[in-house]
């Protein structure tokens, strides 16, 4: 018997993605990294007998959203609305998998509102909110502050380009009175500087979340981008900023900042929709809850994450903080940080229906190139080459060979040697995707030692060409779900691949037809979905582009 189909004793996970802005569509540098993992994670451990789900939902109250209104002569509602419906659309584009939550949606945003509210009203009961007066620039005539997207600089801790609160070069968060060289990116001939009153988390149990964050696995790197934070600004962390466009809390024009805290609360916000959905007695994050919760981000989310949603969870009694946190670097296209605002990206939607590539494809060289470890990049020719010679080509013969050979009637059991070779692939693939120390290229590599195994059957042999067929819709399910789930569907099998249904052999009625699933693009095809900047902008977003 396959030993990779001995149940799993696991508890059930819960994926939450990072919540992007929703001022455009989701490009390959988002993919690359928090959203496709979370999804391959998640169908790793479904194929395996464990329960798992993602969530997610578009932050649609940071102020790049305004930004973009103003741009586009639009309203903030409908431009979060406008791009809450493309993100749906990359995500579906690629196959990931997540439950992504609109919190403007008339039935939901009251109390999204009210949610928001009650998280800093909790931790201010604790004792941990304090108010700190910062100066700003405001234009009374225009009632905008210089502040979040309105104001671009250097960054006072690596003399970056940078902009917002946060500096994307290394990951740093400070005050709009700290940016070197600031500067409004409005047009007014009133802007003065103001005072404001802010409030802020004093994180008080310091050595709780160092504790926390080295249990966690959290890289060496990130951690210490917390620690150059604490030492710029203290240990405390942003709960609200100046603005209009926004959940209004505290003094003055003051809104909650969804870049730190908010983010958790966002995540509680999710969860306690999942809860409702699944008719779940507890809450995924209540302190005794059997739920592992993971969330996925990148370098430039590290403090926002560490200090404004693990902090604040270290500090806030009432919940449990999440169990897990994976990280990503920078995902380049061919050098240059992929970027919304600078228009130099490429979409998986894009890619799949005017270029014609398989979304399996995508999720494959995503799998194999991705900036889990560091940075990588998107390079077009060597997708391209991905695409004809190792799947279009190489491994799309495989497929056609082994479908030719596969009979009706009954199918005989499958060699041992075979099952040997399988659950050796299965074992390691599992070992790279076993939280918190992934491995996404390796584990991607196994369908590569899968196909290897096919290459070196004898074609002759209709079972262990079955056999093969079905162990490469184990190995490629999380990676490649349409085509694993075409195989196991051409093999007899109903509902979605699992490795406790393996060994079953339904009995075919009629030959399976294999149309196939990945076919050859040329470079040109490909260019038409990839945007390049003409020439670098000034730095301006900060993150989450």
């Amino acid at each position: 018997m396959l030993a990779s189909t001995r149940a799993v004793k696991a508890p059930p996970h819960l994926f939450v993605q990072v919540m992007p802005t929703p001022n455009g569509r989701l490009h390959l540098g988002h993919m690359s990294g928090p959203y496709l993992k979370a999804d391959i994670l998640a169908r790793h451990l479904r194929l395996r007998g464990v329960e798992a789900h993602v969530i997610s939902g578009a932050d649609s109250y940071e102020s790049h959203v305004e930004l973009k209104a103003a741009q586009t002569g639009s309203t903030e509602h409908a431009v979060a609305t406008r791009f809450h419906g493309l993100i749906e659309q990359e995500l579906a584009a690629l196959r990931i998998d997540s439950v992504f939550t609109d919190p403007l949606r008339p039935d939901l945003h009251d109390e999204y509102v009210a949610f928001n509210r009650r998280t800093l009203d909790q931790l201010a009961r604790q004792g941990g909110v304090e108010t700190l007066r910062e100066k700003v620039r405001y234009s009374p005539s225009l009632k905008r502050y210089g502040a979040g997207c309105w104001i671009s600089g250097t960054c006072p801790q690596c003399g970056a380009g940078s902009g917002s609160y946060f500096c994307e070069a290394c990951g740093g968060h400070y005050k709009p009175e700290d940016l070197r060289d600031a500067r409004c990116t409005f047009d007014a001939a009133d802007v003065r500087e103001v005072e404001v009153e802010s409030l802020f988390l004093r994180l008080r149990r310091r050595q709780q979340l160092d504790a926390r964050i080295e249990r966690m696995g959290i890289p060496p790197g990130f951690h210490q981008i917390l620690t150059r934070y604490f030492e710029a600004q203290g240990e405390r962390v942003r709960l609200t900023n100046p603005g209009r466009w926004g959940m209004p809390y505290g003094p003055g024009d003051g809104v909650i900042f969804t870049y730190t805290t908010g983010l958790l609360s966002f995540s509680l916000f999710c969860a306690e929709l999942f809860k409702r959905a699944h008719g779940l007695e507890k809450h995924p994050f209540a302190p005794d809850s059997d739920y592992v919760t993971v969330a996925t981000f990148g370098i430039d989310n590290t403090v926002a994450y560490l200090a404004g949603v693990l902090g604040a969870a270290v500090e806030w009694d009432d919940i449990k903080p999440f169990d897990y946190f994976l990280t990503n670097h920078f995902y380049n296209l061919e050098g240059r940080k992929f970027s919304t605002s600078r228009d130099h990206l490429v979409c998986a939607r894009d890619l799949v229906t005017g270029s014609g590539v398989s979304p399996d494809a995508i999720r494959y060289f995503l799998g194999k190139v991705n900036p889990e470890a560091g940075s990588k990049d998107f390079i077009v020719s060597e997708f391209v080459d991905v695409n004809n010679h190792v799947l279009a080509g190489g491994l799309e013969a495989l497929l056609s060979r082994a479908f030719a050979h596969v009979r009706t009637g009954a199918v005989a059991a499958p060699s041992d040697g075979l099952m040997r070779e399988l659950d050796r692939v299965l074992e390691e693939q599992a070992s790279h995707l076993r939280l918190p120390t992934t491995n996404l290229a390796r584990a991607a590599g196994c369908i590569d030692a899968w196909r290897d195994v096919g290459a070196r059957l004898d074609a002759s042999d209709a079972t262990a060409e079955y056999w093969w067929l079905k162990g490469f819709s184990m190995v490629a399910a999380p990676f490649m779900p349409d085509v694993s789930q075409r195989i196991w569907a051409l093999l007899g099998h109903g509902g979605a691949p699992r490795l406790e249904s393996f060994t079953d052999r339904p009995v075919l009625a009629a030959p399976p037809v294999w149309t196939p699933a990945f076919e050859s693009v040329s470079a040109a095809a490909v260019e038409r979905s990839v945007h390049r900047e003409a020439a670098r902008s000034p730095g301006g977003k900060g993150a989450r582009e």
